[in-house]
């Protein structure tokens, strides 16, 4: 019974404390994930979908549209 928003914060909480030490991210679109995970809050359909609002790290050897890889 927790927000997609409190989770994606949780998890930009976890890179912003980490990452110095791991370098695993080069990229963290944080205003896109936090929009994001508004959206999932937001739809009507979210109890029948399990996995929404989970977070997901896309690997930088995908190219993503507007996103530096």
């Amino acid at each position: 019974a927790v927000s997609a928003v409190a989770v994606c914060e949780q998890a930009l909480a976890r890179i912003d404390a980490h990452n110095g030490a791991l370098n695993a991210f080069n990229t963290v679109t944080r205003e896109q994930a936090l929009a994001r995970a508004a959206a999932v809050d937001a739809d009507p359909r979210r109890a029948t979908l399990p996995l929404a609002g989970v977070p997901v790290a896309v690997k930088d050897n995908l190219c993503t549209r507007g996103v530096r890889t």
